[in-house]
């Protein structure tokens, strides 16, 4: 009787331990899912398109052209004419139409011209500032200033044409060189050649060559000049409406039919 109730207590006791164990696990299980979901939440999904407010600016912020020393001089000489055109892109189609655009370079000293004395500009870069020496067909020059970075600015969109302007100047540049005349030693012919090709820069055209009269002659100083007669209406007279000459060093200057003393420079290269 009492052995029978030992093994009835003992069989309660294990029955009670038995019961603890299975609650004690599962209570261990249901903390370890509860603190697995816990961290699956802390953690923050990364996102492949997220981009920080640095990265934001970067992307905004758009790339500087930074020009050259050349193609600044080319912006500014392109400036210098704007003025007597609509836009920039006219005044460039109207540079590129005149064939004789060159462009050389010395000491950071840059000459753009078009075959004319009057189209000639001398420009220089100085840290910041572009200066320009612009010349006039009367021997007049004016000195203009600009920054850097406001010619960069406005001709960073012309870029390409700057650059395909300053290949034509050069390449032209070095034809003139390959094929250059002596100026200093011309023939009539050749100095009637560049005066009337001058001309044609300016706005003639040859049939008004067919008009008047092209006639050379040297003076007293020993200058080879030429002399344009135009007729009167009946054709039996002559007047001289226009004179030119060589200098001593090889331009062509133009003079005046009244005085004598008067030449001014209207091309310092040969116009072929």
């Amino acid at each position: 009787m009492i052995k029978e109730e030992l093994k009835d207590k003992m069989k309660k006791a294990l029955v009670g331990t038995l019961s603890c164990f299975v609650a004690l696990t599962m209570l261990t299980s249901c903390s370890t899912k509860v603190d697995h979901k816990s961290k699956s939440k802390s953690i923050p999904k990364h996102s492949e398109t997220s981009t920080t407010t640095s990265d934001k600016v970067i992307q905004s912020e758009q790339k500087v052209t930074q020009f050259t020393h050349e193609e600044l001089a080319m912006a500014v000489y392109v400036d210098n004419y704007v003025d007597n055109h609509k836009d920039i892109t006219s005044t460039i189609d109207s540079i590129n139409s005149n064939q004789n655009l060159t462009m050389s370079e010395e000491n950071n000293l840059f000459t753009i011209s078009q075959g004319t004395y009057s189209s000639q500009q001398n420009i220089s870069i100085v840290d910041t500032e572009i200066v320009c020496t612009i010349h006039s067909g009367k021997d007049n020059s004016v000195e203009k200033k600009l920054e850097v970075k406001s010619i960069n600015e406005k001709y960073e969109k012309y870029h390409d044409q700057i650059q395909n302007m300053i290949a034509i100047g050069k390449n032209n540049n070095e034809k003139l060189a390959k094929n250059s005349i002596d100026t200093k030693n011309l023939s009539t012919e050749q100095a009637i050649t560049w005066v009337k090709n001058y001309l044609i820069q300016q706005g003639a055209n040859n049939d008004e060559f067919d008009e008047v009269i092209f006639k050379t002659q040297m003076s007293s100083e020993g200058y080879l000049e030429i002399c344009i007669y135009t007729w009167n209406l009946a054709k039996t007279a002559q007047t001289l409406s226009s004179i030119y000459r060589i200098s001593s060093d090889g331009k062509l200057e133009q003079g005046s039919t009244s005085s004598s003393d008067t030449w001014s420079v209207v091309s310092d290269s040969y116009i072929q």
